[in-house]
């Protein structure tokens, strides 16, 4: 048999904490939203297995068939319907058939509509009522609802047992006391009705009473005693229903003596017609596909052996031999009617065997998902590997849920088809289908819990990550500021003041660092614990548990948000915990989280918020050394300087500029002073050194100061004398450039006279060489005309035009020498021309012609 095929293999087998109950009344709708968003029917607490449902449905037999109201306590077993329909006509021998042609109520026959499920608390109600001839017999309506102490809960105690048994025994008795009232009444010829009512009491109490021999069987009781007191009251009750049949047939016989009778054939046949449907509306309804295949295969046989029957035939016959068209008529409804039942039975049951395959089917499918995320280890082991896998996993499942729902809603509209049909096996369909609702709700539950586990633990890994990422930060920067701002005495100004800058810089890091840090803080008192999940992590207090949704376990309730206390979590897929009011009970882990505080993460944030501050001592530490180092610096400078100065330095300085240098000494100094205070450069023997340093400075410049106005006066009676004399040195060195410069022109005007002279005397000389030379030109004529008449003359004339000309060069020689001498005296007498500026004038144009001579 099929696990799926029966509520008993639905859920004995699954695991423990597999799945909630959802108890509503039918009329699902397999929405996520409903369940997730509170609408639709609602979450019922976790119960173990699919034991708990509850079914309203009306099972309406034939005409004037009973109604009847199943209630079951877990999955009940609906002994419903009309036990023995309507009370027929009186046949001749004495049988009581239905007949609806003539007017009497086949109920869905005295048999039994047996639900087995798993922890089955039968829920009977027998509602005996039909139409006599032309009157109505009103079927009484009882409700009884037995398994209210057996069946309830899986795991009963034994007085649930022993209350069984007793209230068995108290049927039983009933039972018999109704059917011997009965066959009293009927063999005193006592009030009719008054039997019948007792027979339906009787019957009732015998489905009561198969119900409990039901609950027995499914909690694993011995239930033979039971059995056999059903047996004799289902015996009893046979007997006193022959008596009233005889009975009635003799009062119809006194009555209606003149009637034609139809025949005993006749009366056989409509027997063995009733017999037969009674055999079919009294079939059980198999509880998986297997069984259901196997009825099937057993009533297709069933339906071939009545094709033929020797009764209707012989009746038939009879009937048509007599001519008896009305009973022939009603013979052949009836006929058509078992045929009619027959062929319904086939048709519901491949209906039920097709809707409890595709329930199952679908079943299959959500276990499947469900057996998985219970499966699943949220621990922190692998949780940065796991994280995004599990991510797209369930994303995943989102998108297969949402077109399974549409599926689900598809074969919803199938199931409430045949529900709306009034199929004979409505409490099987509505029993699977209400376990498939409560698996599908379950699911989405699980989902809901995925989903914070996921949100969670991706916090959980992330803040882990940057815990450890800050802290590998913090190592480096603390590597970093160690090593890169050593310094100290020896260390020069102008690296101190880059240490500054590069201590100020590193600043904006390391609060960059304090940021992270503090947001690392906060957030650690938010993260859950995942640790203790692990069952090898064992600790020595309570781990309190919360809950992520409602869960519902043998009558102990979690609610979503209670907390517990976690016992042992050996097992992967439950969790023993201590509920709400000190209940031990076993919870599925995917429903459990573990909630902040996370003592690892606390510590971990309040480590690196140590750290940090750690970095953050040095570097202020650092800090004041080079602060203090720096002002030291500018103190030495400024002690130099004023120790260097002495009275002529300071009497050519502007009072601003020695009143600032004595401003900066005493501010270096206060800035040394405040800068100092924590500073592991300088120790008290440097602290009293600059300052006996930074007194003496002091005390030199007063002294200085004092001595300035002295020293100033001094000096401008020096000063005095000294432009005096100055004065009268100019004076005469400007009457001895004044004499330079009168002989100065004095040469100059007789070098100009000179030149003149010797001009006028070249100007002389040349105009007698021209007259020389025109003279010689004249001669040269007047010599070429006498040539040949008088050579002595020739000769004479030829001396004394050599004479001439040798005269006329050496004058202009003389001359040429002349201009250079007077070129050259102009020349110098131009270079040496000086003109006296400023107060040193007369000494400089004293050195000048000095120079010049």
């Amino acid at each position: 048999m099929s696990m799926y095929g029966s509520q008993q293999g639905l859920n004995m087998n699954r695991r423990s904490g597999s799945k909630g109950d959802l108890a509503g009344p039918g009329n699902y709708s397999y929405s996520r939203s409903e369940v997730v968003h509170g609408g639709g029917n609602g979450y019922d607490p976790y119960m173990d297995g699919s034991k708990t449902f509850t079914y309203t449905k009306s099972t309406k037999g034939g005409t004037g068939g009973g109604m009847t109201s199943t209630t079951m306590g877990r999955v009940g077993s609906g002994n419903a319907g009309g036990m023995w329909g309507g009370m027929g006509a009186p046949e001749d021998n004495g049988m009581w058939v239905s007949g609806n042609a003539r007017g009497m109520g086949s109920g869905m026959g005295g048999g039994m509509m047996t639900t087995t499920m798993s922890g089955v608390g039968s829920g009977m109600a027998g509602g005996m009522g039909g139409g006599m001839g032309g009157g109505m017999m009103s079927g009484t309506m009882s409700g009884v609802g037995s398994g209210m102490g057996g069946g309830m809960m899986s795991g009963m105690s034994s007085s649930n047992h022993s209350a069984i048994h007793q209230r068995a025994m108290n049927l039983q008795g009933q039972c018999q006391e109704y059917l011997k009232n009965a066959e009293h009444q009927l063999q005193s010829g006592g009030n009719q009705g008054e039997a019948e009512r007792c027979m339906m009491m009787a019957r009732e109490m015998i489905e009561q009473l198969k119900g409990c021999a039901m609950d027995l069987r499914q909690m694993g009781q011995p239930n033979d005693n039971v059995l056999r007191g059903l047996e004799q009251c289902t015996d009893q009750l046979k007997g006193v229903h022959m008596q009233m049949s005889g009975s009635m047939k003799r009062r119809r016989s006194t009555r209606a003596g003149s009637w034609d009778e139809p025949g005993r054939s006749f009366t056989d046949a409509l027997a063995w017609i009733s017999q037969q449907k009674r055999l079919i509306e009294t079939s059980p309804w198999g509880d998986d596909h297997d069984a259901i295949e196997q009825q099937l295969i057993n009533h297709q046989k069933f339906h071939k052996s009545i094709q033929k029957s020797g009764e209707v035939d012989r009746a038939r016959d009879d009937l048509m031999s007599k001519g008896d068209k009305g009973n022939l008529h009603a013979l052949e409804q009836e006929w058509d009617s078992l045929q009619q039942i027959s062929y319904g039975r086939t048709q519901q049951l491949q209906d039920l065997q097709q809707i409890i395959q595709d329930i199952s089917k679908e079943i299959m499918w959500v276990n499947d998902r469900e057996e998985e995320e219970l499966m699943f280890d949220w621990g922190d082991k692998n949780i940065d590997k796991y994280i995004p896998e599990k991510q797209e996993k369930y994303s995943k499942l989102m998108s297969a849920l949402e077109e399974k729902e549409k599926h689900l809603n598809k074969l919803k509209i199938k199931v409430d088809a045949l529900l709306k049909n009034n199929h004979p096996a409505a409490e099987k369909i509505e029993a699977y289908k209400d376990t498939l609702q409560t698996q599908w709700s379950w699911l989405l539950q699980i989902t809901k819990c995925i989903d914070t586990h996921l949100k969670e633990n991706a916090a959980y890994s992330q803040f882990f990550r940057e815990a450890n990422d800050t802290y590998s930060n913090l190592q480096k920067e603390h590597e970093s500021v160690r090593k890169k701002f050593t310094c100290d005495k020896n260390t020069s100004l102008e690296n101190l003041q880059e240490l500054l800058k590069g201590l100020e810089r590193e600043k904006e890091k390391i609060m960059d660092n304090k940021r992270q840090v503090q947001h690392l803080v906060s957030k650690s008192r938010t993260i859950v614990r995942l640790k203790p999940r692990n069952p090898e992590d064992k600790s020595s207090s309570g781990v309190i548990v919360k809950a992520l949704c409602d869960f519902k376990r043998d009558q102990k309730v979690i609610l979503k948000g209670n907390e517990a206390i976690l016992k042992d979590n050996s097992q992967r897929s439950k969790w023993d915990v201590t509920g709400p009011g000190g209940l031990d009970m076993l919870v599925p882990s995917v429903c459990l989280i573990i909630p902040p505080p996370n003592p690892l993460g606390i510590s971990l944030a309040s480590k690196n918020d140590q750290y940090y501050e750690a970095i953050l001592s040095i570097w202020n530490q650092l800090y004041i050394n080079v602060k203090s180092l720096i002002a030291w610096q500018y103190c030495l400078i400024d002690i130099r300087r004023i120790s260097s100065l002495d009275i002529t330095m300071l009497s050519k300085m502007r009072p601003e500029e020695y009143r600032q240098m004595i401003k900066s000494l005493e501010t270096n100094y206060e800035e040394f002073k405040r800068s100092c205070n924590g500073s592991q450069m300088f120790a008290e023997e440097d602290k009293k050194e600059i300052e006996n340093q930074f007194s003496g400075a002091q005390r030199r410049y007063d002294q200085l100061v004092v001595q300035l106005p002295t020293y100033i006066v001094r000096q401008d009676g020096a000063q005095q004398a000294a432009a005096q004399q100055a004065a009268a040195q100019q004076a005469a060195e400007r009457q001895r450039q004044q004499q330079l410069i009168l002989q100065q022109q004095q040469e100059q005007a007789a070098a100009e006279a000179e030149a003149r002279r010797r001009e006028e005397e070249a100007r002389r000389l040349e105009e007698e060489r021209r007259i020389a030379e025109q003279k010689k030109n004249v001669i040269k004529k007047e010599v070429g005309k006498v040539t040949r008449t008088d050579g002595g003359k020739k000769k004479v004339g030829s001396s004394s035009s050599s004479s001439s000309s040798s005269s006329s060069s050496r004058s202009l020689s003389e001359l040429h020498a002349l201009r250079l001498r007077l070129e050259a005296a102009e020349g110098s007498l131009s270079r040496h021309v000086h003109i006296c500026l400023g107060d040193d004038g007369e000494h400089d144009c004293g050195l000048r012609i000095t120079q010049l001579r």
